[in-house]
């Protein structure tokens, strides 16, 4: 089976093809373009992301679930408590930091 990939699917398939080494043989050819992630380095934060990944599964077998969605507490301390001024904007932020390293890009 070959791939090809824009954008999106060329990160989701590098994270599929690292996180379940069995489909590389699977695939014969891999085109990607435009891949909209890079990964630098694994730290243990990202490490335990997998196990996130898993958990969210059990808790929702069917897929439906959002990280950030529109009524989550999550979204709601974001919004009222993380835009009062840039400090607090900046100690928000940390964990996704954490998560997926600091980028010049994202800065606040």
């Amino acid at each position: 089976m070959s791939f090809v990939g824009f954008s999106l699917s060329t990160t989701t398939v590098l994270f599929l093809l690292s996180d379940r080494p069995e489909y590389n043989d699977k695939l014969t050819t891999v085109v990607l373009l435009a891949p909209i992630l890079k990964w630098h380095i694994v730290t243990s934060v990202r490490k335990n992301m997998i196990y996130g990944t898993r958990l969210m599964k059990w808790l929702h077998p069917t897929g439906n679930s959002e990280f950030f969605s529109r009524n989550s507490i999550i979204s709601k301390i974001f919004t009222n408590i993380c835009s009062i001024n840039g400090i607090l904007l900046k100690l928000c932020y940390y964990p996704f930091e954490m998560m997926m390293g600091a980028m010049s890009t994202f800065d606040v």
